[in-house]
């Protein structure tokens, strides 16, 4: 067979819909296929992408092994194949696609480019999951564009979805995504302030399944120790179903962390002995890109400490609030986190600057917007029941389930094993 021959057969069979003969032919003819590596450009010009887009990736493929060549061209290429390409056949050999953008998220983030991928990663991203609740590796990918263009707002589109699936794609696939993910996610989400996500975000990459600590892991236990101080004012404790890696030894590797979170539920001078730990651990702080949310525990400290006093006095000098808080900066450093707060609504009081005097106030509850949110919470736990109700219904209809259950049934439960396999499912 001539490779012109191999060219023609190949966009028949894509347009014919054929998809199983195009790799089988190139299995078969792989001297023939030795002319796409020579030059990979050339050969991807053969096929149209919108119409032959397998032989357009297996092409592809040969570049990514030898050298992407042009960064612009390349960029090009992958921002034209993301609007075109045939969903069906780009399905058929998805790990070629999503390594093709991995490399380009590389490429663009090394020349400080990040801003020109979010497109067609996102177009891509939307094109080939199954529907908008599906993970795919390329969502870790969009999310440290994100990231490195710091442009954090464009990532909220795909992290606003709640992730229930994962997109099939083989190999390329694999732990590493989809901790990055949820990692990216955290990191995006406790940038905004919107901690209760980044919370949730964080608690996803810690509680993956696992037989030892990956360091994605530890960064986000590190982030996770930090929201959930902002969020909840202690340290939350990780749940039941965290694997014994992470609960064995993650508060080793982070001790640091740990003593930040003990100091800051101190019982008598809590901003002190966190002040004692952050001036013997700020250049750790600063290595690990946390102090940012550091400095937002401090501050949340003392207006933890505030709102405590408001429910023991009526009336309290700025001088008696600054000492019992345990402020160095005295009455103005005060009076300076008493007016953000009460901007905010953290708390309802007024200042007497005149005589130094502050006077708390009974909280105004907005009975409006009490409802309306608790009408969103009540929507979207409903939804997630009626999704369990199907994952559920799908799940005991599986028939690797069903045979597992059978034969487990005279036991105390599953073995390992037998576990490992239900959730390959």
């Amino acid at each position: 067979m001539s490779f012109d021959k191999l060219v023609n057969d190949v966009r028949s069979m894509c347009e014919q819909g054929k998809y199983r003969h195009v790799l089988e032919l190139f299995d078969r003819s792989k001297e023939l296929t030795l002319r796409f590596r020579e030059n990979p450009d050339a050969a991807m010009k053969q096929f149209n992408p919108s119409k032959h887009t397998m032989g357009y990736l297996l092409a592809l493929k040969f570049k990514l092994e030898i050298n992407v060549g042009d960064p612009e061209v390349f960029l090009q290429q992958m921002t034209h194949l993301a609007e075109v390409f045939h969903l069906e056949q780009a399905r058929k050999l998805v790990d070629i696609l999503a390594f093709a953008f991995h490399i380009l998220t590389s490429i663009l983030v090394d020349r400080k480019q990040p801003q020109r991928g979010l497109l067609p990663l996102l177009t891509a991203i939307r094109r080939i999951r199954e529907t908008s609740s599906h993970l795919t590796s390329i969502h870790a990918d969009y999310l440290c564009l994100c990231l490195a263009a710091k442009n954090l707002p464009a990532a909220l589109s795909l992290l606003d979805t709640d992730i229930l699936n994962l997109n099939y794609e083989g190999a390329s696939f694999d732990s590493r995504s989809f901790l990055l993910y949820f990692y990216y996610g955290g990191y995006i989400y406790s940038a905004l302030k919107k901690f209760s996500r980044a919370l949730y975000f964080f608690e996803v990459c810690l509680t993956t399944p696992s037989s030892a600590i990956s360091a994605i892991q530890v960064e986000a236990y590190k982030k996770y120790v930090l929201v959930s101080l902002l969020l909840h004012g202690k340290l939350r404790s990780l749940p039941k179903y965290t694997s014994h890696a992470i609960e064995r030894y993650i508060r080793n590797i982070t001790g640091v962390y740990n003593d930040l979170a003990t100091a800051y539920v101190h019982d008598k001078k809590p901003l002190q002995e966190m002040q004692i730990v952050l001036q013997s651990s700020r250049e750790e702080f600063v290595k690990d890109q946390n102090s940012g949310l550091v400095k937002q525990c401090f501050a949340s400290l003392v207006k933890r400490s505030i709102q405590r006093l408001t429910k023991t006095f009526i009336t309290l000098s700025l001088k008696d609030l600054s000492e019992r808080v345990g402020l160095e900066g005295g009455p103005q450093e005060a009076e300076h986190y008493l007016l953000q707060m009460i901007e905010a609504g953290e708390i309802h009081a007024s200042i007497d600057q005149t005589q130094g005097m502050i006077s708390f106030q009974d909280e105004q509850l907005i009975d409006g917007q009490i409802v309306v949110e608790l009408e969103k919470e009540l929507r979207d736990c409903m939804f997630l029941g009626e999704m369990l109700k199907v994952m559920n219904m799908n799940l005991s209809k599986d028939p690797k389930y069903v045979r597992k259950t059978k034969s487990t049934t005279s036991g105390t439960g599953f073995e390992d094993s037998s576990i490992k396999e239900i959730l390959s499912v």
